[in-house]
């Protein structure tokens, strides 16, 4: 069937406005590709950053436990240690010494050499209590940034869909140009008639 000289224009035109249309869309495709490629990289550079200061974060939390199991733990057992040995060499002390015709025994030398826990002094108590503080916020930051580094995560993946259906629109729009540009070289004769 052959196609009149009106026939060929309208056809023509058509597949002319189809292709500007595709190209349009195509561009734009490209446009939210770049965006959605450049926020992609943006929070994964921040999801590696918090994945970084959260790692740090785990290592001064495994400090900061040594040092409050030091005080609580270590540290008290070998006071009560050392204030033992103090009785014991006060009680050697005092049956070492005979006093005669009413004399007495110096003072205690178990008072002299015992040594504060960790409560009683209010150093080592301060120092227990602005640990177990920083042990808090540690434990605060580390949750925060997990929850930062999920929502970073699912941010990742929605972009990395939005970048693959880009891909594809765009991937949709070359082929529907390349077809539209056949139809209007097919079409093109007929401009002119």
């Amino acid at each position: 069937m052959a196609i009149t000289p009106d026939e060929g224009r309208r056809l023509y035109r058509q597949a002319e406005l189809k292709c500007q249309d595709s190209q349009t869309q195509k561009r734009t495709a490209e446009t939210q590709l770049t965006t959605n490629t450049a926020d992609r990289n943006r929070a994964s550079n921040q999801k590696s950053q918090n994945v970084s200061e959260k790692t740090n974060l785990e290592k001064r939390l495994a400090q900061v436990n040594a040092i409050i199991s030091d005080l609580t733990g270590t540290v008290p057992s070998q006071l009560v240690s050392a204030n033992r040995s103090a009785k014991t060499a006060d009680e050697k002390y005092h049956t070492a010494i005979i006093c005669r015709n009413g004399g007495s025994a110096p003072s205690s030398i178990e008072v002299s050499f015992r040594t504060k826990g960790v409560e009683e002094d209010g150093n080592s108590a301060s120092a227990l209590q602005s640990c177990r503080t920083e042990k808090t916020r540690i434990e605060n930051e580390i949750a925060r940034l997990d929850r930062e580094i999920s929502q970073l995560a699912a941010q990742i993946d929605q972009l990395k869909s939005n970048i693959r259906s880009c891909q594809i629109r765009i991937d949709t729009c070359a082929s529907d140009i390349g077809k539209y540009q056949r139809q209007m070289q097919e079409y093109n004769r007929y401009r002119y008639m």
